[in-house]
């Protein structure tokens, strides 16, 4: 996920030609706003894997409660992150 995440910071440099145009664009705007819901995927995504699928294999109930919620703000997530990729491409041309 890091190397996706600076894969992104890489491409948005690469495509608006600084990084002052990700703060100053709309189109640089919408880009960091999504690179930030990729990044705020990661949390519950590492929830699920490293304490919520653990723990129920231990046989916790707790964790039984909390992996379905834990995955629906994590598809919740993604939804955001694909409506935001979808706006970039549909809405938004690259400055200059």
């Amino acid at each position: 996920m890091p190397g996706l995440i600076l894969a992104g910071h890489i491409m948005a440099w690469l495509l608006l030609g600084g990084l002052a145009a990700l703060f100053s664009t709309p189109y640089g705007l919408a880009l960091v706003c999504k690179q930030a819901l990729v990044a705020g995927r990661s949390p519950p995504a590492a929830a699920n894997k490293l304490h919520f699928i653990p723990a129920m294999q231990r046989g916790d109930r707790n964790a039984v409660h909390h992996l379905p919620c834990s995955s629906i703000v994590e598809a919740f997530v993604i939804l955001l992150i694909l409506t935001a990729s979808a706006y970039l491409t549909n809405s938004l041309s690259l400055p200059g």
